[in-house]
């Protein structure tokens, strides 16, 4: 009796805690300490990344509320300081610790019994749900009648989606059980994480830069594209800036008094984002930047703090860049200028992708093609581009499936229609757009576990009617409706 009632307490200190801010930005803290002193002591970062995933495995089992979880796949590839890109093979054995985070999350399942009853019964099924289930036809059936298969990682890669579809539906059956108390919390919470996860970048980048030593070094690696985090080189540093960028928004609609502090963030990180010399990132993230500057002046609540700001902000950049475009800015303009309009073998990569596309139309050539021929071991060829990878590994199979989970996911926002939601929509939406022209939607597979987090959070911001899959008005949900009253 008396560890049931000391037990109860753990499990009520964990709640708060773990549902707070502080834990977040313990997480934040973590995944930028670590990697900045594995700047100077190789490896340093995994003893870092352990205590992060020791804290989510305690979490796991001690909240019914488990989506404190999303900290860890924010921050958890940040953490990462690797050399070479050619050494990530030499760490493919923290795959052990996070198996023993899956089960951290059966224990949870067990132990807090979450409603899967309403979330899978196909009268009340969600359209997001069942595109979960669509999405894990290409990716186990890609490349079906291919001759060659490198069946170790097709299989990774399949248990990959699989965990991931259910992760969805489990945490969609947590909410149904009322477990997730406020989900607009929920959705403030998930701007925090992104908000600090583009600080801990920006860090990052920082002093990257600062241990470069000069100011003609950090030029030369300007001009060479020369940028590596340990975790990813330029695009998917740049790729990761524009995911979380638009996420100071959200704070700069609503009145407050820091209105500005996030403004300046904003135009750093997009300052920082330009030094990666990413012609892709940059090119999505300023249309969207632009047009979501517009859309949340005219919504603010503090117009004249914004206005102010950014009129500040705009009247520094040009005087920084007049006065040192002559020793920093023209290495940017130049080498970006100097690309103009090619397509840096993109076109031949699609080119390629098309070929692979229509010699296996139907299924494709599967989620493993490439894997120890044309690329490194740990990963598939890169089609650089999102349409064109779904088209050559999975086929029209995968192009079909993946449509309707496009449409289900996005379709939520113009559910909600609300200011605070299009800010999350212009996040994904600019991800996405770069992501068409470049490969960092898969591989690394933590985008895509960010993204549909972000879809989940948005999810369980509208009502459930109207986002079923299945009308109940058609004849196989009256059917199914008829039936179930008759058992009763």
């Amino acid at each position: 009796m008396e560890v049931s009632v000391v037990w109860k307490k753990i499990e009520e200190i964990s709640n708060r805690f773990f549902h707070s801010d502080l834990f977040i930005l313990i997480m934040a803290l973590l995944s930028v300490i670590g990697w900045v002193i594995s700047v100077w002591a190789d490896g340093a970062w995994v003893y870092f990344l352990f205590i992060m995933i020791i804290m989510t495995i305690f979490m796991l089992c001690t909240c019914k509320d488990s989506t404190p979880i999303f900290a860890l796949m924010f921050f958890m590839l940040p953490t990462a300081n690797i050399k070479e890109q050619e050494q990530f093979s030499n760490y493919t054995w923290l795959i052990y610790p996070c198996i023993v985070l899956v089960l951290s999350l059966v224990f949870n399942l067990v132990r807090f019994k979450p409603n899967f009853k309403e979330v899978l019964e196909p009268g009340k099924m969600r359209k997001t749900t069942f595109s979960m289930f669509l999405i894990l036809i290409p990716m186990i059936l890609g490349g079906l009648f291919k001759w060659w298969r490198n069946w170790t990682w097709m299989l990774i890669y399949a248990a990959l989606f699989i965990v991931l579809s259910f992760a969805f539906i489990y945490f969609l059956a947590v909410w149904k059980d009322r477990q997730i108390q406020d989900s607009r919390k929920l959705f403030k919470t998930l701007m925090k994480m992104m908000v600090l996860a583009g600080l801990v970048v920006s860090i990052q980048i920082v002093v990257f830069y600062i241990n470069l030593g000069s100011l003609s070094a950090i030029t030369t690696c300007i001009q060479d594209k020369g940028l590596n985090l340990g975790w990813g080189s330029p695009n998917p540093v740049a790729a990761t800036l524009i995911l979380f960028m638009p996420a100071n928004f959200y704070f700069i609609i609503s009145k407050n008094k820091y209105t500005f502090l996030f403004i300046l963030k904003t135009a750093f990180e997009f300052m920082l984002m330009v030094s990666a010399s990413s012609r892709g990132a940059l090119l999505f993230s300023t249309i969207g930047m632009i047009i979501l500057s517009v859309y949340i002046f005219i919504k603010s609540e503090n117009k004249l703090q914004m206005a102010f700001t950014f009129g500040a902000v705009f009247a520094v950049a040009i005087g920084i860049f007049v006065g040192f475009y002559q020793t920093f800015f023209h290495t940017i303009i130049e080498r970006l200028s100097s690309f103009g309009l090619d397509d840096n073998g993109r076109f031949d990569i699609y080119l390629y992708g098309w070929n692979v596309f229509t010699r296996h139309p139907v299924f494709g050539s599967g989620w493993d093609f490439g894997i120890g021929l044309q690329h490194v071991n740990f990963s598939p060829y890169l089609f650089h581009s999102t349409i064109i990878q779904i088209a050559a590994c999975s086929g029209v199979v995968g192009l079909l499936c993946y449509a309707y989970y496009y449409y289900a996911r996005y379709r939520t926002f113009f559910k909600a229609k609300d200011p605070y939601c299009y800010v999350l929509l212009a996040c994904m939406w600019i991800f996405e757009g770069y992501a068409m022209i470049d490969p960092i939607l898969f591989f690394p597979p933590t985008f895509f576990i960010q993204l549909l987090i972000m879809s989940f959070v948005m999810e369980v911001q509208v009502d459930d009617f109207s986002c079923r899959a299945f009308k109940e008005n058609g004849r196989v949900m009256k059917g199914i409706r008829k039936q179930n009253q008759s058992v009763i």
